[in-house]
């Protein structure tokens, strides 16, 4: 049986920028196509009303963007949807997201890091944007492995700036697969056993290119990690096993509350 998963962008990208096989839509596709299952169905869903990509440098624009993620993200709930992969490595809205849905939604951040500690003893984030390091390094305190990551500067960031960085979504990756690499090497002399792209925008590029390892350490694709765990907590669901604890911090919300709310906020 298959199944459907909605993975929610942070931001209003155009997915078609640049050549069908080689913008970011393109890579998205490539990817999602070499590691979903044959039957899974991946829509890749732009945020509605969103901030662009070159905003996203700004913290407070990022969490007033936050809402039209949550919104955009409601959507999954009301299309038949089985999973919500929500693809920025902040995770906005996750856990805002998993009390408003009924069904399992999935943050790639917690996604990886869980992962990343299961593959060695201590791993290393590298992000896109320096602006990005403080929230990134949140997240490792958020969800409890602060022992899993290096003790030096665990949370790095290329040495792109932010208009070569976006420009090279159009699909010439070589700058920022140029970068990562170098900055990756440094992570790993100082212990990384694991490295991570701590960005939905970079980390394609990366596995697009065929950068799976540096230096004999792993690499992991938040986006793979993020649509693998989704596509596990709906095996899950479906086996009749429970996916999520409604006592307390996910306590879900009645759908007829959800509407009335939305409908007073836009009214």
């Amino acid at each position: 049986m298959g199944m459907k998963l909605w993975c929610q962008l942070p931001a209003a990208i155009d997915i078609s920028e640049g050549p069908a096989e080689e913008g970011y839509g393109g890579t998205l596709s490539r990817l999602f196509q070499r590691v979903a299952r044959a039957d899974t169905q991946i829509d890749v869903k732009p945020a509605v009303g969103a901030i662009t990509p070159d905003l996203l440098e700004y913290p407070g624009l990022r969490h007033l963007n936050d809402g039209q993620i949550i919104r955009s993200g409601l959507g999954a709930g009301q299309g038949g949807y089985d999973a919500l992969v929500v693809t920025c490595f902040f995770d906005p809205g996750l856990e805002a997201s998993k009390q408003l849905l009924a069904i399992p939604v999935v943050g790639i951040c917690q996604s990886t890091l869980l992962l990343a500690s299961t593959m060695g003893r201590r791993f290393a984030i590298i992000t896109s944007d320096p602006t990005y390091i403080g929230e990134v390094d949140d997240n490792i305190d958020r969800y409890h492995l602060r022992d899993q990551v290096i003790s030096q500067h665990p949370v790095r960031t290329i040495t792109l700036s932010s208009e070569r960085f976006f420009g090279c979504l159009g699909g010439d990756y070589d700058a920022a697969v140029e970068s990562f690499t170098a900055v990756a090497k440094g992570a790993i002399a100082d212990g990384a056993e694991v490295l991570i792209a701590g960005c939905g925008l970079l980390s394609p590029m990366l596995t697009d290119r065929g950068v799976t390892e540096i230096d004999g350490i792993p690499l992991i694709d938040p986006l793979v990690a993020g649509v693998k765990m989704a596509e596990s907590l709906v095996d899950m669901q479906r086996a009749g096993l429970p996916v999520i604890s409604r006592a307390g911090r996910f306590q879900g919300t009645p759908a007829e509350a959800v509407e009335r709310a939305l409908a007073q906020m836009d009214g």
